[in-house]
Parts: structure tokens; C-alpha cells; sequence
């Protein structure tokens, strides 16, 4: 049993699944041997040997205790060590000859090779040693540098340079990576954490998906991620890609077969001739955790997106209409996930009181209250702004995890609408909007009354983030993307679609008005030409603040890249390439500001 009380519990367990055994693949991975170990598994039957006379001797056991200090002693000398020239059998129980003295396998036995001219080969290149009665086959230490791993694994140790609380430390993940799949095939890790599996797949060249529930987890994958640089590695057929695997360093893994069955070796070779054709004919073993770099190139993370997808809400019979439930809005209110009062919200209100929502260059809505609403469900604030004529505000907030759901915007409305006096800004606040929300935020029209995204720091799901961070900002207003789509009816593109940016619409916090942001503060923005509502997929992707000096062409020059000027100036831009319409028809466009405050435009195509 594992306790304190008890057994220390010194190690951990790895459970390996399998649909089918059979079909299991599996990379065997080796790890280098060194002299000690060497010494240490070869015990009595280990000999040094200077290779410029001949003369070799048994190593003590003293010296089997130290033997770096051995071999620093006798810089030229190579360690080699004995196996066993005998198999199970009777069928060549024959005497052989070595140095004028006849020697036979002990009983039941037969020489392990072929008889006599394997034998014969393995006297020609001096690869045999008597041992008291015995014939012995010599192994040194370069014949087999490795060994596999097996399903023990010691020395590995926590993680290093952590990121977070909970982080499995890399060389594990790599294993694991490395000994069941291949370049390009797909990983995936459900409890993302700090990112490691991610971090891993991307060094190694494996696709990945991961996910978690925690928005600080998904954060500070994403910052690892975007911040890591990893080796190029060569591949294996570079016109059929990542795919096609790496090439991968090997090492010999010399036998007493290997070299007895060895057409190339003659009496009277050189001892590096003697080398050269045991190598060549001696199997090789891949080592998968060593692909061949390219040192003139370096690597970063491929193109990846971070999504917040809304779990799917099944409602009871009875409550859909069609089947005598008691109406749509009523199923839609019971079916949302969160409502009501939390003990989050407290602490969210408090926060926005203190820190206020940061607009655009600086601005900021500060609030001179901020206070519950009674008798709403949707609704979670009543504010009041901090200026010379106080204006009213109402702030809905979404969950703590999850997207602020498309359905509840509308209730929201619906009780703002009942309020007197009527708000001057309703206040949509979230870690996550789920598309079609934003989308409805964005559009509704109430004369006389703003609505407004705020986006909310994830560092408000967890104190010790909040104390520790240096900005006090905890909202922050999201801009409303001003994108067109428009139908190509000329040119060479004609029918195709293209989509063009023009910047954001802010909010001025003096003027209490939208005004048009322009394309100046757009950092990244990416373009779905299929959205099926759930989750973006970057088919193109745009860089407006690459400039000669910077972005792209700096990228470039740090990773020593071959650019293709062209495909670089279009993707600097804020137009798309044209491209043919999905089957979905409407495109989703996700806008990242120069703060990284990301807003999403979904555009159906009529």
C-alpha cells in the first residue's frame, strides 16, 4: 500500500490502450549507452584491449567501479566484452580449433553460428577470446551504443522552465508521442493544462488538437506555443511532405550473425577495413528521437486557432412547443445554462467598479456605481457612468465556462426594455461570445440605446492571476468589425467571393457615439470561406501590420526562410483572395485588434 504511513510511492503509472492489439503501431525507442553501464551489465566478462599491439587484459573489479578513470588512464584502449558462442541444440556439437587447441560446446549445446566458417570469419578479424575452457565471442562498447527503452523509465524528473501548476514533463509526453504515431498523423489531449502535448506535437511534427475547460489553461498554451522555436528537420521525401516522415539518425547493432554471415570480410583485411564492412553489413536501428536537422533553417509553431465551442442543449419533450411544451421563449429561458445570481458576479461587479471597462487609445467607461438589479434574471448590473452628466448602464454577464450563448442576448433585451428610466448602454460581458450572439449584439438597432461587448481577463477566474498581473485592466470594450462581402461579376474570378476588411467601429467613451477605427490597429485577422456556425477554420489568414521592417520579412530573416515575395504582399493586407462560397454560405471573419482583443463577423451570403 502507498502512503506516507507506509511504502513511499516512488513512481507513477502509464496505462496503454489499444482497440486492437494486433493493429497497434509502435516505434521502438532506444536510449544511449554509456561506459559504466556497460562495465556494470558485462560484470566479470569485460576486457580492455589496446588496438595498436594487440594486448588485451581483463578489467579488475576495482576498475569495473570507476571506469571513466580507467579509460582516462588509457586513452587509446577500447573496452569489449564476451558473450556466449553457444545455442541451445546437438547438430553442430563439433570441436573447433583455436590456437592449435581444440574446443567443444558444453553438452546439449552448439555453436551459435555456422560451422566452421562462421567460425572461421570471426578468428580472421580477432573476434574470438578464450575464457577458462570456454570459446567466447568479443563485443565492444561502438558495436551497440543503445538500448531499448523498456517500460521502465527512471531519471526523467519534474518538469522543467514550468508554466503551470499541473505540468507533465516533456520528455514523457515525448515518448509516448514518438513510440505510437508518425510525422503528420493526428494527437489529441482533452486536458490541456500547460500545453505540453501541444508543445511536444508541434516539435515533432504531429498534428494535435487539445482542449480544457479552463481559460488559463488554454491561455498560457496559446503564449507557449506562439513563443517557441524548434530545429527543422530534413525529410524523408520532401515533394510528398511532413507525411512522408524524417530522415532519422541510426546506429549499428553489431552480432555475432551480423559479422560470421558477412560476405565482405577477408583474412588479411585492415583493422578500419575490418570496421567499414562490419558497419555496412550490420543492421541498423532508427532512432526516432533523432531526426536529422537542418541547421540553416529554424522552425516555429504551425498555424493553429483557438476556439469556444458551446455545448449543445437537449430539452426535455414536454418543453418544446411542437410537442405541448409551454413556448419558445419559456423552453429557450429554462434551457440556458446559466442565469441568476452567482457569487462570481459579486465579484465581477465589484471589479468593474473598481477597475472600469478600457475603450480604444486609452479611454475608459468608469462607474460611479455599480449595483445588483432586482427582479431580472438576465441582467446582472445596474451602473452608472462617471462623467458630468451621469448616463445609465445595465451589464449582462455570461458564464464562467463557456461562449455568452446567442440566447441569451435577447432575453437580456427583453428585460432592459422594461426598465425606467430606459439605460443609455447595455453591456454584453464575457470571456468567450459565441458567433451568432456577437453577431446579434452587433446588429440589434434600439434608437437612443448603445449596445456594447465587453471582453472580459481570465484572469478573473483565478485570484492569484488577478493579484500578480501588473495591468488592472479586467475589461476590455471589443470593437465591432466593419467587414464587406461582395460577388466578383468580372475578371478572371468571376462568381467567386472576396472579402474585404475596413477596420473596426469603436466606441468613443467621451462622445458616448461609434465611430469608425479605420484598419490602422489590426494586428491579425482570418477568414472562414465555410463557416458551419460552431468553429472557425482558417482557410486564409492576414498580417495588415506586416511592413517592410517588420512582421513577415523580420520572421523571414530570423528564420533564415526561402519567402515567396508575392504570396508575402498578399497576405500583409486586409482583402482577401477571391474564393469559392461553401456549402454553408456565409463566412466568419475573427478580427484581432493590436491589444489582442479578438471580435468575430459572420456574413451570410445572399
Amino acid at each position: 500500500m502507498f502512503s506516507k504511513k507506509l511504502l513511499n510511492n516512488a513512481s507513477y503509472y502509464l496505462l496503454w490502450y489499444a482497440k486492437d492489439k494486433d493493429k497497434t503501431k509502435y516505434n521502438q525507442l532506444f536510449i544511449a549507452k554509456d561506459e559504466q553501464w556497460f562495465a556494470d551489465n558485462v560484470g566479470s566478462h569485460l576486457w580492455i584491449e589496446n588496438p595498436e599491439n594487440g594486448e588485451s587484459r581483463k578489467v579488475t573489479p576495482e576498475e569495473r567501479g570507476n571506469i571513466k578513470e580507467l579509460l582516462q588512464n588509457l586513452p587509446n584502449c577500447k573496452l569489449y566484452g564476451t558473450w556466449s558462442l553457444n545455442a541451445q541444440g546437438t547438430e553442430k556439437q563439433k570441436d573447433y580449433t583455436y590456437k592449435g587447441i581444440p574446443y567443444f560446446p558444453p553438452k546439449g549445446t552448439q555453436w551459435k553460428t555456422s560451422y566452421p566458417e562462421g567460425l572461421d570469419r570471426l578468428r580472421d578479424i580477432n573476434r574470438l577470446q578464450v575464457e577458462g575452457n570456454n570459446l567466447r565471442f568479443k563485443i565492444y562498447f561502438e558495436d551497440y551504443p543503445v538500448m531499448p527503452q523498456n517500460n521502465l523509465w527512471d531519471k526523467i524528473g519534474a518538469a522543467s522552465n514550468k508554466v503551470f501548476v499541473v505540468q507533465t514533463p516533456e520528455e514523457i509526453v515525448k515518448r509516448c508521442v514518438l513510440m505510437t504515431s508518425q510525422p503528420g498523423e493526428l494527437v489529441i489531449d482533452i486536458t490541456c493544462g500547460g500545453g505540453t502535448s501541444a508543445y511536444v506535437c508541434e516539435e515533432w511534427g504531429r498534428r494535435w488538437i487539445t482542449c480544457d475547460t479552463s481559460r488559463v489553461s488554454i491561455t498560457v498554451a496559446k503564449q507557449r506555443l506562439m513563443a517557441a522555436g524548434f530545429d527543422y528537420y530534413e525529410l524523408a521525401h520532401p515533394e510528398e511532405g511532413v507525411s512522408s516522415g524524417f530522415k532519422y539518425m541510426t546506429v549499428p547493432h553489431v552480432t555475432v550473425r551480423s559479422i560470421a554471415n558477412n560476405p565482405e570480410i577477408k583474412a588479411g583485411m585492415k583493422r578500419d577495413q575490418i570496421e567499414a564492412a562490419i558497419r555496412k553489413y550490420a543492421d541498423q536501428e532508427t532512432l526516432y528521437d533523432q531526426p536529422v536537422p537542418d541547421r540553416n533553417r529554424a522552425r516555429v509553431s504551425g498555424p493553429f486557432t483557438v476556439e469556444a465551442v458551446p455545448a449543445p442543449v437537449v430539452r426535455p419533450l414536454h418543453e418544446i412547443p411542437e410537442h405541448g411544451g409551454p413556448g419558445t421563449v419559456q423552453a429557450a429561458d429554462q434551457a440556458v445554462a446559466r442565469s441568476g445570481e452567482t457569487a462570481r458576479q459579486r465579484d465581477w461587479r465589484d471589479e468593474l467598479l473598481k477597475t472600469g471597462i478600457r475603450g480604444k487609445g486609452g479611454q475608459r467607461i468608469q462607474f460611479s456605481r455599480v449595483e445588483p438589479l432586482p427582479g431580472t434574471r438576465w441582467l446582472h448590473a445596474d451602473a452608472e457612468t462617471k462623467v458630468e452628466k451621469p448616463e445609465r448602464v445595465v451589464v449582462s454577464f455570461g458564464p464562467e465556462h463557456g461562449p455568452l450563448d446567442q440566447r441569451q442576448v435577447p432575453l437580456a433585451l427583453e428585460e432592459a426594455q422594461t426598465l425606467v428610466p430606459r439605460p443609455r448602454l447595455v453591456i454584453f460581458a464575457a470571456f468567450e461570445f459565441d458567433p451568432e450572439a456577437a453577431k446579434d449584439i452587433d446588429e440589434t438597432n434600439w434608437p437612443g440605446v448603445t449596445l456594447l461587448k465587453a471582453k472580459m481577463n481570465a484572469d478573473l477566474l483565478t485570484d492569484d492571476l488577478k493579484k500578480k498581473r501588473a495591468s488592472n485592466d479586467s475589461f476590455w470594450l471589443v470593437g465591432q468589425p466593419d467587414v464587406e462581402l461582395r460577388h466578383l461579376t468580372s475578371g478572371q474570378d468571376k462568381d467567386k467571393w472576396q472579402v474585404e476588411v475596413r477596420g473596426f467601429d469603436y466606441f468613443n467613451t467621451r462622445t458616448g457615439e461609434l465611430v469608425s477605427g479605420g484598419t490602422a490597429n489590426i494586428a491579425m485577422w482570418l477568414l472562414d470561406t465555410d463557416y458551419d456556425g460552431r468553429s472557425l477554420y482558417p482557410r486564409q489568414v492576414f498580417f495588415p501590420l506586416a511592413d517592410d521592417k517588420g512582421g513577415w520579412a523580420r520572421l523571414a530573416r530570423t528564420l533564415k526562410a526561402e519567402i515567396d515575395e508575392d504570396a508575402i504582399e498578399q497576405y500583409r493586407g486586409t482583402v482577401s483572395l477571391p474564393f469559392e462560397m461553401g456549402s454553408q454560405k456565409r463566412v466568419a471573419v475573427k478580427i484581432v485588434d493590436d491589444r489582442g482583443i479578438e471580435s468575430l463577423k459572420v456574413i451570410r451570403a445572399e
